[in-house]
């Protein structure tokens, strides 16, 4: 018999690869602060807070290199505040060459270079833009670590830390990056207009006086009959396509739905893909 679900064994592992194909770049916000650098430092380390739910895709950094130079981009959840020191709290999003444009001028890590990175209302997210090579970022000097830098409707960015190489070099603080952040507004979940109703849990009232001898070919997907398990949908960031493995534990289950997480509001062509064992060399 065909069925539509995938069918996994028991104690079996099964590869599953989800795409949602590229859609065109939203339009893009800027929030800068300034570029008269007064002084040179190797990194920076600095927070915004997001007003409303807003991706950010580029950034232009102030370098005084004229002609290749290589950049890094961390980033993580929250405050840098505590975690200055361990690059395991961090997750790096750009590591590569950029084209530099001398001092006082954009230098840019455009859109494309990492995946968007999510910041929902409210929320707080750190940023730490390196040279790798040495102090070739201009800054301002800063008034006070956690004073307002510039703002506008959507973002805010703080006053933040100078660093020397790494996670290991001197702080000094405060200090003012010297850069822009390019964003897009994320889309506000709303809740549908017309939800669907609770099923009743109570048997019917008139049951067949005979058991069905055979199942249907399409059996109804009421959400009460599926189990359900699922990751967290509180996301970071996003990306065009994931690869994952699940492993079944003591009974055979069928797949016969899947749940993705996407920030459009509007359709969008998705393609899951499965193999049989792992995804990993495939």
């Amino acid at each position: 018999m065909t069925t539509a679900a995938f069918v996994i064994r028991a104690i079996e592992t099964l590869a599953l690869f989800s795409s949602v194909q590229a859609a065109d770049m939203p339009p893009l916000n800027q929030l800068a602060t300034s570029f008269n650098a007064e002084r040179m430092a190797a990194g920076f380390m600095f927070d915004i807070e997001a007003k409303n739910n807003i991706f950010i895709h580029g950034l232009d950094i102030n370098t005084k290199a004229i002609g290749p130079a290589k950049m890094e981009f961390w980033t993580r959840a929250g405050t840098y505040k505590g975690h200055e020191k361990s690059s395991s709290e961090w997750r790096l999003l750009f590591n590569s060459t950029v084209q530099g444009n001398g001092l006082d001028v954009p230098t840019s890590i455009p859109a494309g270079s990492f995946s968007p990175i999510l910041v929902n209302t409210d929320e707080k997210r750190a940023f730490y833009v390196a040279c790798p090579k040495g102090a070739c970022q201009g800054y301002i000097l800063g008034t006070e670590e956690g004073s307002v830098v510039e703002s506008n409707s959507d973002m805010i960015i703080y006053e933040g830390i100078g660093r020397r190489l790494g996670f290991d070099g001197a702080i000094y603080s405060p200090r003012i990056w010297s850069g822009s952040l390019y964003y897009s507004l994320a889309p506000t979940p709303e809740p549908t207009s017309n939800p669907t109703p609770v099923p009743t849990p109570n048997p019917t009232g008139e049951p067949t006086s005979l058991p069905t001898l055979a199942p249907t070919a399409n059996p109804t997907t009421v959400d009460g009959m599926l189990n359900k398990f699922q990751t967290s949908f509180d996301s970071s960031t996003t990306s065009a396509g994931n690869m994952f493995d699940i492993t079944t534990k003591d009974n055979d289950i069928e797949i016969r739905e899947i749940g993705i997480n996407t920030y459009k509001r509007s359709d969008v062509n998705i393609q899951i893909w499965t193999k049989e064992g792992s995804y990993q060399s495939y």
